[in-house]
């Protein structure tokens, strides 16, 4: 396998401008295809609007006003789904109050962990520190007594 070698400065800049070029080049390419098929399709264009006799788009006729239909609707459906009904504000704040409440108790107990993993660690280095925790022997008879 060839040990690869390292390339100085200008060697990079050489390549960094080759490669942009490239770029340029192919960029270059897709901009006159582009251009192309645009005359290309613009020339379809033409010749469809000139074969139906190139006639303006009819104006769309406004929607009619149907809010009176809509009450008599709103009125003729009495047994809204209480998840669809918007009315209740009781509702509403009983269960913001509750998805609060459970979001503080869950702050207290990430907060809980947070100081008992804290604990843990601190307990771990002071006995690393004072020499009670130690690696257990990998072989012979310190392991087996180890064991014991």
């Amino acid at each position: 396998m060839r040990k690869k070698r390292k390339l100085s400065k200008a060697e990079l800049l050489i390549r960094q401008i080759e490669n942009w070029e490239r770029k340029q080049e192919g960029a270059v390419i897709m901009l006159r295809k582009s251009a192309e098929e645009l005359l290309v399709l613009r020339r379809k264009q033409r010749r469809m609007l000139n074969q139906i006799g190139h006639r303006a788009p009819e104006p769309v006729d406004k929607p009619a006003d149907n809010s009176a239909a809509v009450a008599e609707v709103a009125e003729a459906e009495e047994d809204i789904p209480t998840f669809l009904d918007r009315t209740g504000k009781e509702k509403d704040e009983a269960a913001r109050a509750e998805i609060e409440a459970e979001q503080e108790a869950e702050k207290k107990r990430k907060a809980e962990l947070r100081i008992k993993k804290l604990k843990i660690s601190q307990e771990t280095k002071q006995a690393e520190l004072t020499g009670q925790r130690r690696k257990m022997p990998l072989s012979g008879r310190a392991a087996l007594d180890a064991l014991k």
